[in-house]
């Protein structure tokens, strides 16, 4: 048996860009079996089917199946890649032995299906199968490799020039059709404008993914904010404009991801007379983590729940209204929070439309999105966008659009809208429950959305300026950027900066990926930060320790630009997650594995090849 480890994300990717998410175990080891017929009846050569990781047993022919095995420990990280070389030598050798080559020449290589994707050939069955066909046996007969390289980079942007190239000819004939149904337009050769703040302390992934949200062909401009790291297509942190589209991974998966802050009536001092009082208004009223809903006798009312959601289920049947009213009224995991503290006013403010005096008020402070459903829409919208557009370059995958003015562009504003209107609702319900629990009053409220796609007007043009992590500061416009659990916020007033594309950060944003704060950090230095800063947690999340964040003071200056500060909000009693939530990137997390075997058998010689998963315990699907 040749057993070959790969790492989850690289699996995990594998399944994704053949368009198996979601997909049973044994309805992927079907088309497996049944992709590896039509290899060996379309003459394609060996190579061809050992350039595609998940199509290498293809090359030996026969049947597979899946099997679930206990879960048995796996080489430690840094031997997986010699293992997948090791293994794909033994493949390649048994496959050269058993099967007809094409003529090689002595030296010759291969292209890949990652590499000619990378080469702008797209990853649909009508040109991909064949390139990898036409362009491999090419090589095998003594082809110029780097002529036929350079040639297929231009293929995408011309291929009536290559339409009776010898090689490429037939490539290029099969590509038209596709490229002129899809409305295809080549990337730019250089960045339309885009403006920084604070680069130096910005991750250089995502400067890049700014740079190339920039080559976009309808871009039209750009801005990177000091809270910026590294997202899906357009950096956490990132806006970009862009003319007659509408990008799903650039709004983000947390569609409507929003802030609210309500000024209380009661005094400050509640924070220590009624602190009982406060957690368990916060315990009682809220439900936090993955998947969390309220029971059907508890579930909250709205107006949002009485929209008429048949439309969006027709779109998309995963959004389900009655999903989302059991989740009206909660939080998920991550960074999303509810929470008391103190909101200091130096001088005299005009707070949503309500004027403050000078002084220190006891406020709630919310971030939460639109939950389940809002996260249906992404994906189902962002996999569509990606599967018209499948000739885009690797880098700008996630940064697939849809024209607004087609009916996959129309579904998803709408189904945008009524996120943000699910999202306010939210955060409406969250206030309202706890202060009608404390019997308080609001004083004055402020919210806003830092996940959405506005259609503005910026440089003299009509555009849709995505926001991803990054909140609406056009001029007098108010909104709120936190810190962490144990640092300030701030409420803000815009200034309509057009460098920003009137934007401003959404947060202090990481300085350490999740990953990296569950390696780094400890849960003791965690609560002596949290002990030092007098703020009580009611929630454990390692990954969301204030050390894993930018100092956000720091941050603030480096957008003074940007906006005013009307206040400073110093978080006292925070509900966050529950501790289980580490189980995604701690070290504590529990899972099984799942093997996929393929057996196979050539001439009455057997082989075997094994792909290792491992996903979440009670997880059955990939």
């Amino acid at each position: 048996m040749v057993e070959l480890c790969l790492p989850c994300g690289r699996w995990h990717s594998v399944i994704g860009e053949c368009g198996w998410l979601g997909r049973s175990a044994e309805v992927v080891a079907r088309e497996v079996c049944k992709r590896a017929i039509e290899f060996l009846t379309s003459g394609a050569p060996v190579e061809a089917c050992l350039s595609d990781q998940l199509l290498v047993p293809l090359a030996l022919a026969g049947g597979g199946t899946f099997a679930q095995k206990d879960w048995q420990a796996m080489p430690p990280p840094a031997w997986r890649s010699s293992i997948y070389f090791l293994a794909r030598s033994v493949l390649w050798n048994s496959a050269a032995k058993l099967l007809p080559l094409p003529c090689h020449s002595a030296g010759s290589t291969m292209i890949t299906r990652n590499e000619l994707n990378d080469l702008g050939i797209p990853n649909i069955p009508e040109v991909m199968p064949l390139a990898m066909r036409l362009v491999n046996v090419a090589i095998g007969r003594g082809a110029d490799e780097k002529n036929l390289r350079e040639k297929l980079e231009t293929l995408v942007d011309n291929p009536s020039s290559l339409r009776n190239d010898p090689i490429l000819g037939e490539i290029a004939k099969a590509l038209i059709p596709c490229l002129q149904e899809s409305g295809y337009l080549a990337p730019r050769l250089s960045p339309v404008p885009w403006e920084h703040f604070g680069l130096q302390d910005i991750d250089p992934a995502a400067i890049e993914q700014i740079k190339q949200a920039c080559l976009l062909p309808n871009a039209v401009r750009g801005a990177l904010l000091p809270d910026a790291h590294l997202g899906y297509g357009l950096p956490i942190g990132g806006v970009l404009a862009v003319e007659g589209a509408v990008i799903p991974y650039a709004v983000g998966v947390d569609i409507a991801c929003r802030m609210r802050l309500t000024v209380l009536d009661m005094p400050v001092s509640a924070l220590s007379e009624r602190r009982a009082e406060l957690v368990t208004a916060v315990k009682k009223e809220t439900r936090f983590g993955l998947g969390a809903s309220f029971e059907k006798n508890m579930r909250r009312e709205h107006a949002v729940i009485d929209e008429d959601w048949t439309c969006y289920e027709a779109f998309l049947p995963g959004l389900r209204k009655d999903k989302a009213w059991s989740q009206l009224g909660t939080s998920g995991g991550g960074n999303h929070f509810v929470e008391f503290g103190e909101l200091h006013l130096a001088k005299k403010a005009c707070l949503g439309g309500v004027a403050l005096d000078p002084g220190v008020y006891l406020a709630l402070l919310s971030h939460s999105g639109s939950r389940g459903s809002g996260e249906a829409v992404a994906k189902h919208y962002s996999s569509l966008a990606i599967s018209r557009l499948s000739y885009l370059p690797k880098a700008m995958r996630h940064l697939a659009w849809l024209p607004i003015d087609s009916s996959p562009g129309q579904e998803y504003w709408m189904c945008m809208e009524l996120m943000g209107r699910y999202a306010a609702a939210n955060h409406e319900l969250i206030h309202r429950h706890i202060l009608d629990h404390l019997g308080a009053l609001a004083l004055t409220y402020v919210e806003n959305h830092h996940n959405f796609a506005w259609l503005e007007e910026h440089d003299g043009k009509k555009v849709i300026v995505h926001r991803k992590g990054a909140t609406p500061a056009g001029y007098g416009v108010q909104g709120i950027i936190p810190g962490s659990m144990a640092s300030s916020g701030f409420v803000v007033q815009g200034l309509g900066n057009e460098k920003s594309l009137a934007s401003c950060s959404h947060g202090a944003g990481r300085r350490m990926s999740r990953a990296e704060a569950f390696r780094s950090l400890s849960h003791e230095s965690m609560q002596d930060y949290l002990r030092k800063h007098q703020v009580e947690l009611l929630g454990w999340a390692l990954d969301e320790s204030p050390e894993a964040y930018k100092d956000i003071d720091e941050v603030m200056a480096l957008q003074s630009e940007l906006v005013e500060i009307l206040a400073r909000f110093i978080p006292r009693i925070v509900r966050m997650a529950p501790e289980r939530q580490e189980g995604r990137f701690g070290k504590k997390k529990e899972t099984q594995e799942w093997r996929v075997v393929l057996s196979l058998s050539v001439l009455g010689i057997s082989r075997s090849l094994s792909y290792e998963r491992p996903i979440f315990r009670g997880c059955t699907r990939f």
